[in-house]
């Protein structure tokens, strides 16, 4: 399985295209790995338009919730099959 990377970036400028780095996601061997800095995000308060930081926040945590319901049903999924091979034909 390949892996795959991406840097989550809060634009603070969309007219010069600032941006900040936020957090970063993985994913490799089946497992959905993520991870925000409350330091980076924190400061953004006063740099965005309080509804730009709610849609931020939102997002960060939609996208936390996300990972781990992935890495929970494909922990399910190798329950079942660890199951299925216990169980005699």
């Amino acid at each position: 399985m390949s892996s795959f990377y991406s840097i989550l970036y809060a634009v603070t400028n969309p007219v010069i295209m600032e941006q900040l780095s936020v957090g970063l996601i993985f994913s490799g061997s089946g497992n959905v790995f993520y991870k925000f800095s409350t330091e980076k995000v924190r400061p953004l308060k006063t740099l965005l338009p309080g509804s730009a930081y709610q849609l931020l926040r939102d997002s960060l945590r939609n996208i936390q919730l996300l990972a781990e319901d992935t890495n929970k049903s494909k922990h399910k999924q190798e329950l079942n099959l660890n199951y299925m091979e216990l169980v005699p034909s």
